[in-house]
């Protein structure tokens, strides 16, 4: 039988486990690395105290917003490889060992500039350099993010 009866594991990553007493016993119960973090405030009628129980929601819809943040950045990105093939960027650009020489390679772009300047570079290479031999390619604003965002996660 576990003698962990009310105890919640609340797991941080792979890692790390954070242990809390759901129970809402006494004053002092811990929180954290297995039990040995700080006190949890409590209430007047026991239980951990408002604050905490505010700062878990919090954390919890923070990491859900983080995970929805990251698969919508994640397919954005998918889109823009999408993109990236459909408009024939491989005929001059390299990315990896596919494509053609004749431009940047752009396999660690994303490591040089951020999704905004690529996407500016995107809608007019000129405009960024004057001196430019880039095309300036007929884009609609959500192919211009989404082969931005597939741009900036080459790093």
């Amino acid at each position: 039988m576990d003698d962990r009866v009310g105890w919640v594991d609340i797991v941080v990553n792979e890692a790390e486990t954070m242990v809390m007493d759901a129970t809402g016993g006494a004053e002092g119960q811990t929180m954290g690395h297995g039990g040995r973090g700080r006190p949890l405030p409590t209430m007047a009628g026991g239980g951990p105290g408002m604050g905490v129980i505010l700062g878990l929601g919090l954390m919890a819809t923070l990491l859900v917003g983080a995970c929805a943040s990251a698969q919508e950045s994640s397919q954005q990105a998918a889109r823009g490889r999408e993109v990236f093939r459909e408009q024939g960027c491989y005929g001059c650009h390299t990315i990896g060992k596919i494509g053609t020489p004749i431009a940047s390679d752009l396999s660690r772009i994303g490591a040089r500039h951020d999704e905004a300047s690529l996407a500016a570079w995107l809608r007019n290479p000129a405009l960024q350099r004057p001196t430019a031999h880039m095309p300036k390619l007929q884009l609609s604003e959500t192919e211009v993010r989404a082969l931005a965002a597939y741009l900036a996660s080459q790093r």
